[in-house]
């Protein structure tokens, strides 16, 4: 495997008296296993940090092994005090700009769409894409427009450690965003005959990898993070193709599925025979993720470089307000009140308490669906039996858009003035 060592990485420039670069501010949900997308954020704000700069991601949970500070509203403070020009950092499903940063980046680590709604950029956004598959129909990104970030993957899990390749049997099977979108169903061939690695089963991630070091072969509807993960196991990975995939995950410039993947139609797949190709593929993978691997850390070299020169030369038209709307709303209303019980909720209310916004009176969830009694030492309230009134009352809707469409009708008909948060509605 590649290291950082071998790869000449841009450090900041070191004073007794002071910092002299930007802080970042990286929006974060709270970290999971099971999210590539949460996973990416702690990365990237580990290794700026690593690098020797300065970032702060918004979730309140700390992970081990992981340099990753929480951001709070005396770290907003000290960087006013000192001058110094923060650069926030929003994935592809965050709207405006809740961070109030100088600078803002757009980093698109999914296909737009994918997850929630598209939203719209400023010009004066710093657009950067995770891959060049993630780019929109039609647009080649530059390599400078790329940001990857090395070793997504825990490789102290999925490895081919006590692997006996004569011994592997059967095959596994995955689908996420195919089924939860909509898209299709898992063929009968697959359910019946193999192992599901799909998210409806709760498994730990040493759990899945023994599966993936038994197995002959891994079919996926998905291109999801556990394709890499089943070929760092020495497991091949057949992707199924569909139209959802076709849709979503080839690029206008020819670079395509099957530089990386074996791709076969459903009716195509004989489940008794490991295609040839998918086993190449099983060995060129290595030597392509070392390749990718220098590209990656060359990627993280040219974010700091552009943002930092960004930061540098600031100027006042670059500025795109957005915590002042989250603020403005806050301080109409006596009592503000976060509905939502998951993480973007949570993540409203770090966002809100770095804000310095101190009027936050608890959490609303849905009828029936009350499970804690306090969240952040806040209480939480069924929808129902909100002790408070609407003329007294804003309300901060942190949620999922698909729960999103369940709670508006009745947040409407009781008369609550609302906002929503980060994530675009339909």
């Amino acid at each position: 495997m590649v290291q950082s060592s071998d790869i000449q990485m841009v450090r900041p420039e070191i004073s007794f008296w002071g910092s002299k670069h930007h802080p970042y501010y990286i929006w974060s949900e709270d970290y999971s296993q099971q999210s590539s997308g949460t996973r990416v954020t702690y990365i990237l704000c580990h290794i700026l940090n690593e690098m020797g700069f300065e970032a702060y991601i918004t979730s309140a949970k700390s992970v081990p092994h992981f340099r990753t500070l929480q951001l709070t509203y005396d770290v907003r403070k000290r960087h006013q005090a000192e001058e110094r020009h923060p650069i926030a950092v929003y994935t592809e499903i965050v709207e405006g700009n809740p961070l109030d940063g100088e600078i803002v980046v757009r980093w698109v680590n999914n296909r737009m769409g994918n997850v929630g709604v598209p939203i719209e950029f400023s010009e004066n956004d710093l657009v950067f894409y995770f891959s060049p598959v993630f780019t929109p129909s039609g647009v080649v990104a530059d390599s400078k427009e790329i940001l990857g970030v090395a070793e997504i993957l825990d490789v102290t899990i999925f490895n081919q450690d006590n692997v006996e390749e004569d011994k592997r049997n059967g095959f596994c099977y995955y689908a996420h965003k195919y089924i939860r979108d909509g898209h299709g169903v898992v063929a009968d061939k697959f359910k019946n005959n193999g192992i599901s690695l799909c998210q409806d089963i709760p498994r730990t991630h040493q759990e899945i990898a023994g599966i993936l070091k038994k197995s002959k072969v891994l079919y996926s509807y998905d291109l999801s993070a556990i394709t890499n993960e089943a070929r760092l196991c020495g497991c091949p990975v057949v992707i199924i193709g569909t139209n959802y995939l076709y849709d979503n995950y080839t690029v206008a410039d020819g670079v395509v599925l099957n530089y990386w993947h074996c791709v076969r139609n459903e009716q195509d797949i004989d489940i008794n025979e490991v295609p040839e190709e998918a086993k190449v593929k099983q060995v060129e993978y290595f030597e392509k993720t070392r390749q990718d691997t220098y590209s990656k850390y060359e990627s993280v070299n040219n974010f700091i470089t552009v943002t930092q020169e960004k930061a540098l030369g600031l100027i006042s038209s670059n500025y795109t307000p957005g915590s002042r709307e989250i603020a403005s709303f806050c301080s109409n209303h006596d009592k503000v009140f976060i509905y939502g019980g998951g993480s973007i909720a949570k993540n409203c209310y770090n966002v809100l308490t770095s804000l310095g916004i101190q009027n936050i009176k608890g959490f609303i969830i849905s009828d029936g669906a009350k499970t804690d009694v306090e969240t952040f030492g806040k209480p939480v309230y069924e929808f129902s039996k909100l002790p408070f009134s609407p003329q007294e009352s804003g309300i901060m809707l942190a949620m999922r858009m698909c729960f999103r469409e369940e709670v508006l009708p009745s947040l409407k008909e009781s008369g609550y003035d609302y906002l929503h948060y980060c994530v675009k509605p339909r």
